[in-house]
C-alpha cells in the first residue's frame, strides 16, 4: 500500500487496520487530534473523527493514503508519545487542543475541550441550578470504588436524611460496554449510603423541568429554603 507497508488481503483495511498501515509506513510518528482521543476512548460528534490524523516530524516525506491527514510538527517528541494496544498516539491533553484548534470555529472549539473532559453535561447541570434556584451541588467528587479505585461522581447533594447523587450521561454511555460498566462502578460505590438518580446531556439542557422535580422529592432545597428546617429522606 506504501513504500514500507504490504498489505497481504484482498479486501480493503478496516479503520484499525488502516491506523496500522499509516504509522507503520511513516516511521517515526503519532496519531493525534481525533483519531488519538477514539484510541483513548472519547466518543467525538466532529465529521473529524472520520479522519485519520497522522503527525510527522516537520520536513518528514510521508505516503498519501485516502482518509489519511498528515500533520506535520516540530513538536513531536518520542519520548512524549503514549500507546494504545500498541499505535502510538499524542498525549491525550495535546490531542483535545489539536482537535479543537485544527479547525475554524471558536464556539465548536470550546465544546470540543468540554466534552472531552466531560464538562459540557455539568457547565449545563449548574445553568439549570441557578436557573430553578436549586443548590448548587459538589461537582466530580472523588470516591473510592470496592477495588480502591478513585472515581469521580457528577454532582452529589449532602442533605440531613442522605446523600443524593446525581450522574448525567453523554450519548457514549448508551454504548453497551460502558453502560454495564457505569452500572457496576455506581454499585460499588453508592450501595448502602446515598439515593442515586441518572440523566441525560440532553435532559439537562433541554427538559431540565422533569429532572428538578425528583431531585425536590428528595429533598434538594431551592436556595430560598436553606435556612428553614427540612424533613429527612425517605427510603
Amino acid at each position: 500500500m506504501g513504500e514500507e507497508v504490504v498489505l497481504l488481503q484482498n479486501v480493503p483495511p478496516d479503520r484499525r487496520q488502516s491506523m496500522w498501515v499509516a504509522v507503520l509506513d511513516a516511521g517515526v510518528c503519532a496519531l493525534g487530534s481525533h483519531t488519538s482521543l477514539e484510541l483513548a476512548g472519547f466518543r467525538s460528534f466532529a465529521s473529524e473523527a472520520e479522519t485519520i490524523h497522522l503527525i510527522v516530524p516537520r520536513g518528514d516525506k510521508v505516503t498519501r493514503f485516502d482518509g489519511v491527514q498528515v500533520h506535520e510538527s516540530r513538536r513531536l517528541h518520542p519520548e512524549q508519545t503514549v500507546f494504545t494496544e500498541g499505535l502510538p498516539r499524542t498525549p491525550t491533553a495535546r490531542a483535545v487542543l489539536d482537535a479543537a484548534a485544527w479547525q475554524p470555529y471558536p464556539r465548536f472549539a470550546a465544546t470540543m475541550v468540554a466534552a472531552a473532559v466531560q464538562a459540557l453535561g455539568e457547565l449545563d447541570l449548574v445553568r439549570m441550578c441557578r436557573q430553578f434556584c436549586l443548590l448548587l451541588p459538589d461537582r466530580q467528587v472523588p470516591r473510592r470504588d470496592a477495588s480502591g479505585v478513585w472515581r469521580y461522581l457528577d454532582a452529589e447533594w449532602h442533605l440531613p436524611g442522605g446523600v443524593v447523587v446525581l450522574e448525567v450521561d453523554g450519548k457514549h454511555h448508551m454504548d453497551a460496554d460502558l453502560w454495564q460498566a457505569d452500572m457496576r462502578r455506581e454499585r460499588s460505590i453508592v450501595i448502602g449510603r446515598t439515593f442515586v438518580l441518572r440523566a441525560t446531556n440532553f435532559e439537562v439542557r433541554h427538559e431540565p423541568a422533569y429532572l428538578v422535580r425528583d431531585l425536590r422529592a428528595l429533598g434538594v432545597p431551592l436556595t430560598s429554603e436553606l435556612s428553614e428546617s427540612r424533613a429527612p429522606l425517605t427510603e
